[in-house]
């Protein structure tokens, strides 16, 4: 899945090269600020410039979008493999708990087995 991702990716962003080289000779002129009957000479960029700022701004906003989507989800993997680890540790504090009791079980078997020997 992660390999089609990355290829109609791979897709967009060479239409979006080939669409700004193939429009470079356009010249856009732009008014940012139009007030009434004055003569402000408008911003003139190259068409290329205004796609390739559009494409960024684009690839930005993408980012701070998955990374709003990434940050809950990777807080909840920490702490669920916190839960994890804990659940490690008490098992293991079992077996060694268990250990210990299969100790004292023999040692009492054989302190039984002697006691009984030494009676008969």
């Amino acid at each position: 899945m992660r390999a089609i991702f990355n290829f109609i990716s791979s897709l967009i962003v060479l239409y979006v090269i080939f669409f700004g080289i193939w429009n470079s000779a356009i010249d856009l002129k732009i008014e940012l600020f139009h007030f009434g009957n004055m003569n402000i000479v408008p911003l003139q960029i190259d068409f290329i410039y205004l796609v390739g700022v559009i494409f960024l701004l684009g690839i930005i906003a993408g980012f701070i979008w998955a990374s709003g989507l990434f940050l809950p989800m990777h807080k909840k993997m920490k702490e669920y493999q916190k839960r994890i680890e804990k659940a490690g540790i008490s098992s293991e504090e079992d077996a060694s708990r268990v250990a210990v009791l299969e100790a004292k079980i023999e040692t009492l078997e054989t302190a039984l087995k002697n006691a009984i020997d030494t009676q008969a």
